[in-house]
């Protein structure tokens, strides 16, 4: 699921995150917090957590900080498991 979905959710974050979308991102970041803590990687789970957090209080500048660090942590994990992103 992650491998599959890592790409599109990527993209969706972005995306959302562009237009200051906070459901959206709310949605894809809370998503994200299950899938990491499935395959047990702490960082982007919490990373995830806290863009959720953040994207439901409108804290634009707080998540792109964070979306810059989720996106780093989200390409070592896919390089760990051995996917693209």
């Amino acid at each position: 699921m992650f491998d599959r979905d890592s790409p599109a959710n990527v993209d969706a974050l972005e995306r959302a995150l562009e237009r200051e979308h906070d459901r959206e991102l709310t949605f894809v970041a809370h998503r994200l917090v299950g899938t990491c803590g499935t395959l047990g990687d702490l960082e982007t789970q919490s990373l995830a957590l806290e863009l959720e957090r953040e994207a439901s209080s409108s804290q634009w500048n707080n998540c792109r900080e964070i979306m810059d660090k989720l996106i780093l942590a989200m390409s070592r994990l896919t390089e760990r498991l051995g996917i693209p992103i």
